[in-house]
């Protein structure tokens, strides 16, 4: 019998023979939700849930200005030659905005021009085109993220884009068909990073063009682009191997771009616009130097605080919701303080490559172009200014809640993943009814601003639009009762205005209109005097007071009140109308012929006037 050799023998591992931790529901349920077509789907679905009650809303705030009555946007096609070529706000006014700089955006108001040429202003393709932008948005934001920011961490990239989706703060953005010119803007800029990337990283110069156009469009969009002149190197660097040399002539590229558009605007927009004269579209117009100033930099902390609190959310913050103040004021300091130890902490890192400081400076790159501190935009708070920003704080916090969990110590993969995934849905949930509830809130005009002078009880703006929606309601009211009880509210919203900005003629007229419809003629009176007071240059209240006068049969007083308003006014068609009915009345045809077809001539749409008109040509026969 042979004996077996009783020696050991080393035996060498193969592949086969590693062992490997068994895959776990929670490892399968990862995998699938890092794949890219999942990740698409899921977001898609969330952003339709989310913002999908929008869709019902009618038009709100100023989509009047910019869509529904914009003569050029109710051309069609025939008015895109007018949008291109013409201050954005000429379409409205007749001439060029009131706000300082004025304002040249012709993307959004083509698009607008085209939906009216095909689906005729229906206000809920206009909301629904919105929402798409916004799906089309988040999924190249993803696809940025993937490939370049967390190559190796797909759902990190998910949660970023989730983070932005869910966010309540992106609802004026989405909810308000004007605020377009946002996702326009951020959609065409996110794809001139994804596009420089895909030039630096493969050399391909079709990427390249591709970038530069889309910049242009991005610029055209909004002016929001200008800040990317300082966020394409910053983003050039963190995620490429390239020399500095050559992201600094990649960068020259843009600025090329950026001359041109300036050239095309200051052509259209003279640079020099005088600054405006309105309060409520000029919010430092009252301010110190030194107040400007401090006020600005504490709005700058309240942005940071809308991003960690969304709540409470609204469509305005005009005069007087929030007040000038001074560097007495510890709001100030605290402001400047936390975002100046942020912005330390960011440029620390930069030579890190540290993600947290590269989401914290494209947050400050963005916010600054809107922050008041160099250039005046016309409002102290925008909701809608956080929209691209807010790609950057998402970063930053995602990066920074992945640090903090990293340092915890689990008993388990199963417990970490049930404490994330536990919190990502809480604040789903809260975010989701906040987003909601906020979309429902710009259901229509009315609506929106009843709910949001609760929240900005010190805002001119607010009780005067809901003074105007009383008004408006009062017209449409079934019985006598219901109109005179929305004309008294109205009068109440007027006088809170008159309290917060005595100054403010338009409040002074709508005060005394609204007595006049409620047949309180002597306070009307009171009323648009007052308003010409604190205005003299303001048109209307004279208008008003003529048909004070001309309603009393004082028609040599009415025609001095309707001739001065003309004065200030040549292209006021009521006033010419008024003053034709004064000749009328006083049997000086041949005067009223002529001022009634100046008053056509202006606005052919004055029914009245081409009664009257009809009228007198019947009285005095043909012409021979």
């Amino acid at each position: 019998m042979q004996k077996g050799n009783s020696s050991k023998k080393t035996v060498k591992a193969t592949a086969s023979n590693k062992v490997s931790a068994p895959v776990t529901a929670i490892d399968k349920l990862l995998y699938l939700i890092s794949t890219k077509k999942i990740q698409i789907f899921l977001l898609v679905a969330i952003t339709f849930i989310f913002y999908g009650n929008s869709i019902n809303n009618d038009f709100a705030f100023d989509d009047g200005e910019y869509y529904t009555s914009n003569q050029f946007v109710q051309k069609g096609f025939d008015g895109i030659y007018d949008l291109f070529t013409k201050e954005s706000m000429y379409g409205f006014y007749g001439h060029a905005s009131l706000v300082s700089g004025g304002r040249w955006r012709p993307l959004s108001l083509i698009v607008f021009a085209l939906e009216k040429e095909f689906f005729d202003a229906d206000p809920h393709t206009c909301h629904f085109i919105n929402l798409l932008f916004l799906v089309v948005t988040c999924i190249i934001m993803l696809l940025f993220l993937r490939k370049y920011v967390f190559k190796q961490s797909p759902i990190a990239a998910f949660i970023i884009v989730l983070l932005f989706i869910i966010h309540p703060v992106h609802t004026e953005a989405v909810s308000h068909v004007k605020s377009l010119d946002e996702l326009l803007s951020w959609l065409f800029l996110l794809l001139t990073m994804y596009c420089s990337l895909n030039f630096l990283t493969k050399k391909n110069y079709w990427q390249l063009i591709l970038a530069l156009i889309f910049y242009f469009l991005a610029l055209i969009s909004k002016e929001n682009g200008i800040s990317f002149i300082a966020i394409l190197p910053l983003t050039f660097y963190f995620f490429t191997t390239q020399k500095l040399r050559v992201i600094l002539f990649t960068t020259l590229s843009f600025i090329a771009v950026l001359g041109i558009y300036i050239f095309m605007r200051i052509s259209i927009v003279p640079i020099m616009s005088k600054a405006g004269t309105d309060i409520l579209n000029a919010p430092y117009l009252y301010a110190t130097p030194v107040q400007h100033i401090a006020t600005a930099l504490m709005v700058l902390g309240r942005y940071i605080l809308l991003l960690i609190w969304p709540n409470p959310l609204s469509c305005d913050y005009s005069y007087n919701q929030i007040p000038y103040v001074t560097f007495t004021d510890w709001r100030v300091w605290l402001s400047i303080l936390s975002q100046a130890a942020l912005l330390i902490y960011a440029l620390t890192q930069i030579k890190n490559k540290n993600l947290v400081a590269y989401g914290i400076l494209f947050y400050f790159c963005s916010i600054f172009i809107v922050s008041n501190i160099l250039i005046d935009v016309g409002t102290f708070i925008g909701e809608r200014f956080l929209y691209q920003p807010s790609f950057g704080f998402s970063i930053a916090i995602a990066v920074a809640f992945n640090k903090l969990m990293e340092k915890i110590s689990f008993k388990s993969i199963t417990q970490k993943f049930s404490i994330i995934s536990s919190l990502i849905v809480i604040v789903m949930v809260l975010c989701g009814f906040q987003t909601m509830t906020r979309n429902a809130e710009w259901n229509n005009d009315q609506q929106l601003w009843i709910d949001d002078v609760k929240k900005v009880p010190n805002s001119v703006l607010a009780h005067e639009n809901v003074g105007n929606n009383y008004l408006k309601a009062a017209t449409a009211a079934l019985t006598p009762k219901e109109s005179i009880d929305d004309m008294n509210k109205a009068l109440n919203e007027f006088k809170t205005t008159i309290k917060i900005l005595p100054t403010y003629s338009i409040s002074w007229v709508n005060l005394g209109y609204t007595y006049s419809r409620l047949n309180n003629n002597d306070s009307a009176e009171k009323a648009f005097l007052q308003a010409i007071v604190v205005d003299s240059t303001f048109a209307p209240p004279y208008n008003n007071l003529g048909t004070i006068y001309f309603g009393k049969n004082q028609y040599p007083k009415a025609m001095t009140y309707f001739e001065k308003g003309i004065k200030i006014d040549s292209t006021y068609a009521d006033a010419y109308g008024n003053l034709g009915a004064c000749y009328q009345n006083t049997g000086q045809y041949e005067k009223a012929i002529l001022f009634y077809k100046k008053a056509l001539q202006l606005n052919p749409n004055l029914d009245i006037v081409k009664q009257n008109l009809t009228n007198i040509e019947k009285l005095l026969g043909p012409k021979k």
